[in-house]
């Protein structure tokens, strides 16, 4: 796939399958990061909500999760979002206020369920 199927950046990071909103495709280059729905045709980003300019740092792997409970956890340069009501739903942001110092943030869930936000150097 590629601009012509809709996909605006070329290098794709994660494959995602959301019970909600189907096939979802998380792309990133050095500036942008977007999120893609594909709807059997073509691929459509998916406005992220976050009202405000979000850095989203140099990191490329493990920046996005789709959790177990439905919820996505996307990791900035400042922090991670997370959308507890989806990616439609404006996100709650987690920086210094929650304890995390600035830099490359990456997410993963474990085999239980747990959301690990680490730092990467």
């Amino acid at each position: 796939f590629n601009a012509r199927d809709g996909l605006a950046l070329r290098k794709v990071w994660a494959i995602v399958d959301d019970d909600q909103a189907g096939l979802m495709v998380v792309t990133k280059d050095e500036r942008n990061f977007s999120i893609n729905r594909f709807d059997g045709y073509r691929f459509h980003p998916v406005d992220l909500s976050a009202s405000t300019r979000v850095e989203w740092g140099w990191s490329w792997s493990h920046i996005a999760v789709r959790s177990r409970a439905g919820q996505w956890w996307l990791g900035t340069g400042a922090g991670v979002l997370r959308y507890p009501k989806g990616l439609t739903a404006p996100p709650v942001r987690m920086g210094r206020e929650w304890g995390l110092p600035p830099g490359n943030m990456r997410v993963f869930e474990d085999s239980r369920g747990v959301i690990w936000v680490g730092q990467h150097g």
